[in-house]
């Protein structure tokens, strides 16, 4: 039988790729966790899990968690929901991603979002590389 974690995965992946949004999947070797990349680490990332994480993820659903909650973490806000509650988190980031994309422009977000790796640092080093072609060392 599949853990609650990877179908809530599967079912939050599906509802965001159908409506376009680049999606990647890693799951945690040790915890019952999973995490989905969101448009390249721009929108930050999900995380589904049965227990609180001592880093902090801009999304979380959490198995215990009794209600919805925002709180403010080292500067970052973050985002709180139970399982119950999964299309709300979802059109959270829908409004999340649309706030973005007004805030910064169609064009500076596309921009953004091609020159980011997976794990959310910038792909400053490689621009080079994409702009002239692969460098000769000899």
């Amino acid at each position: 039988m599949e853990k609650d974690h990877r179908r809530a995965a599967k079912y939050i992946s599906a509802q965001l790729k159908a409506v376009g949004f680049e999606v990647h999947h890693r799951y945690s070797k040790t915890t019952d966790s999973a995490y989905l990349t969101l448009e390249n680490s721009l929108l930050g990332v999900l995380r589904i899990s049965d227990h609180l994480s001592k880093r902090f993820h801009l999304y979380n659903l959490v198995k215990g968690e009794k209600r919805r909650t925002e709180i403010t973490r080292q500067g970052t806000q973050c985002y709180f929901a139970p399982y119950s509650e999964i299309d709300i988190l979802i059109a959270k980031i829908k409004y999340d991603h649309r706030q973005l994309i007004n805030e910064l422009g169609e064009q500076e977000y596309k921009k953004q979002k091609f020159f980011r790796l997976p794990s959310g640092e910038k792909n400053e080093l490689n621009i080079s590389r994409y702009k002239s072609g692969y460098r000769n060392f000899s």
